[in-house]
């Protein structure tokens, strides 16, 4: 698995000097997590120096990778029990 930080994102959208370092873990999605805080800080800072459009674009990009994780974590644990124990109630 491959965890970008915030300043390796902002790198690869402003296609700066270390774009290409960042590059080949972005683009290989298959084995790539993006953590809530990435998410957060390359949003504030896009946000805060291009506008809120390209802020909403940018976080799409990464949320869009956080999703196919997600659909393809549905049923990987086939067989577990599902309810849940409020106060000795079992739903």
């Amino acid at each position: 698995m491959n965890i970008v930080d915030s300043s390796g994102w902002l790198e690869y959208f402003a296609d700066a000097d270390n774009a290409d370092f960042f590059a080949p873990a972005i683009e290989n999605s298959e084995e790539l997590l993006v953590p809530t805080i990435s998410l957060y800080e390359v949003f504030k800072r896009v946000l805060q120096q291009k506008g809120e459009n390209d802020a909403l674009e940018a976080a799409a990009i990464l949320m869009q990778d956080a999703f196919e994780h997600l659909i393809k974590a549905r049923g990987f644990l086939p067989g577990i029990d599902t309810s849940v124990d409020r106060g000795g109630e079992r739903i």
